[in-house]
């Protein structure tokens, strides 16, 4: 599928090889460049969401209803699509949610936030509230999870496998990934070619979801040798951006041209260089690019005296503020 309600899209995502230099060191790798399928729409919620039925053919009817934070990569997508599809979105949100640029922006294309509750949306996320409860009119209203999994996931990220493979043409490599609900990992693992390796990054910090996390690829029959948990050692959490952390996005996209975001691909990349996986390679290492670049933009608002942050934040600045 090269192209999405006349939006054109680059399928299949570019394989970019990737050469930086950062503490005397020379780094080589792929980037899966998922994030130049689309700048809305790109990265692994398009990958998670291009299967589901309400996509793949319009629907006369239809509201969608969802959750998120207010800096949500998914409501980011989801946004931009249904206002593509025309279906009317709602979001339910923290009550304690700033207007945020993001929301703000999806205010202008027509978005209802419902605010809820740290206890209420956590008994949504858990299935222990049905997320109907806090609308009027439940008729022909499509729920999607956080973060946009579902079994309608597997298609696209399959697709992004098969994708690398046609592009790479080797054995012995290892995919490095960033987890936020696991989905997009445990079909990776359960679509990885059995030569192959995958790596994930844990971004939420908590000992829960990591278990989560070893749980759920640990479903994966047959492939429990092919995957392992990227150490976290000194990352405060989702949100959060170290100085350390700071410089080496810099580096990595001065030297290669490359902007990865704060919170996901970033992060596995940084912790899985810490850990010294580029050192004495002898495999073919590629990082999905997830997408997540409008992080950078939100960054700036909140930091705007760091002038790190403002300059990544230029790469996305100008796309973003043409469309709001």
């Amino acid at each position: 599928m090269n192209s999405f309600k006349n939006e054109k899209l680059l399928i299949p995502s570019p394989l970019q090889e990737v050469e930086f230099y950062y503490r005397g060191k020379v780094c080589r790798l792929f980037v899966k460049r998922d994030d130049l399928i689309h700048f809305f729409i790109g990265g692994n919620k398009w990958r998670k969401l291009m299967g589901h039925p309400i996509f793949k053919e319009q629907k006369k009817r239809v509201r969608v209803l969802s959750t998120g934070g207010n800096y949500s990569n998914l409501v980011f997508a989801l946004c931009w699509i249904c206002h593509l599809y025309n279906y009317p979105l709602t979001i339910l949100s923290p009550e304690t949610a700033e207007d945020t640029y993001l929301m703000e922006w999806a205010k202008k294309l027509g978005v209802e936030f419902i605010g809820l509750s740290r206890t209420q949306l956590r008994a949504v996320r858990n299935d222990k509230q049905s997320p109907f409860d806090y609308i009027t009119e439940n008729k022909d209203v499509i729920w999607i999870p956080e973060g946009g999994s579902g079994p309608w996931s597997e298609e696209g990220i399959s697709l992004m496998i098969k994708e690398i493979e046609d592009l790479l043409h080797c054995e012995n490599v290892t995919l490095l990934a960033a987890a936020g609900t696991g989905i997009s990992s445990f079909y990776m693992l359960k679509n990885l070619p059995m030569d192959w390796q995958l790596q994930v990054f844990p971004s939420i910090k908590s000992n829960a979801f990591n278990h989560f996390l070893e749980e759920e690829l640990g479903k994966c029959q047959g492939k429990l040798a092919q995957w392992r948990l990227i150490s976290q050692n000194g990352d405060k959490g989702i949100g959060n951006i170290s100085d350390d952390l700071l410089d080496f996005l810099v580096t990595v996209y001065d030297h290669s041209g490359v902007l990865l975001d704060p919170f996901y691909n970033g992060k596995a990349l940084y912790y899985f260089y810490k850990n010294k996986g580029l050192e004495g390679q002898s495999h073919q290492v590629v990082l999905i690019h997830s997408g997540g670049n409008q992080a950078w933009y939100g960054l700036s608002l909140k930091y705007p005296s760091d002038k790190r942050i403002k300059y990544l934040a230029e790469v996305v600045k100008t796309e973003f503020e043409r469309f709001s």
